[in-house]
């Protein structure tokens, strides 16, 4: 009797056991899992980081492309404004070496050069300010979500430095330079002779107030519209 119990267990024993076939069938422990898929974590964190640090390199070097540029720009305008007041003296020199004559012919060439120089200022200063308001709205930004810091602040603090004194200062020397001393040429030789500059010198004359109301116009329209632009975001 006995016998036959140990039996009947035995082989209930053996059909619950379970066989090669099915356990190859079963799943892995959460362990087991959990293992595998930390290396695909790690791989794509990495891969992340990777093009988070190739995109700060990018954006580096782009501001420090940007800043080499704005220096030689600002140098050139430099250039220009010392250019045309060398210009001016030696024209006004020329002009005025007698005492008793004046070569009002010699005068009518400021009004021609002077606003062609300063056109070459303005586009200078116009690509000098596009290049800050790139950095501020563009650059900046862009850094600042990758890296979760507040970065590249140079623009900002010129804005938040730059006073309504020393934009007034600028935008009058400037326009005192290229504009001011055409307008007293025109001016000067309209009264004081321009019956004896002939019939080229009324061309030159015409040229002149034309090229100098024209420069003046785009002086006054971009200046303002640079200041708005500097000032919008402060």
């Amino acid at each position: 009797m006995w016998n036959k119990r140990m039996a009947t267990v035995d082989q209930g024993a053996s059909v619950h056991e379970p066989t090669d076939a099915n356990q190859k069938h079963e799943l892995p422990p959460d362990s087991a899992l959990v293992g595998s898929r930390e290396p695909q974590h790690s791989e794509a964190e990495g891969a992340l980081s990777g093009q988070r640090q190739t995109q700060s390199v990018w954006f580096g070097n782009e501001f420090t492309a940007l800043r080499a540029e704005f220096i030689e720009r600002f140098r050139t305008e430099n250039l220009l404004v010392l250019g045309a007041l060398t210009f001016l003296g030696t024209i006004l020199t020329i002009a005025f070496k007698d005492s008793g004559q004046t070569n009002s012919q010699i005068l009518l060439v400021l009004p021609v050069v002077m606003p062609l120089i300063g056109t070459f200022y303005i586009n200078q200063r116009l690509s000098n300010t596009t290049m800050g308001i790139y950095i501020r709205d563009v650059l900046q930004p862009r850094v600042r979500d990758l890296l979760g810091a507040d970065v590249l602040l140079w623009e900002g603090y010129v804005r938040h430095n730059t006073t309504i004194l020393k934009e007034l200062t600028l935008f009058i020397f400037v326009l005192t330079v290229f504009s001011g001393s055409s307008t007293f040429t025109l001016v000067y030789v309209r009264f004081f002779g321009f019956s004896a500059v002939g019939n080229l010198g009324h061309f030159a004359w015409w040229l002149g107030v034309l090229l100098t109301f024209v420069w003046t116009a785009l002086w006054v329209f971009l200046y303002r519209g640079w200041f708005g632009r500097r000032s919008s975001a402060s």
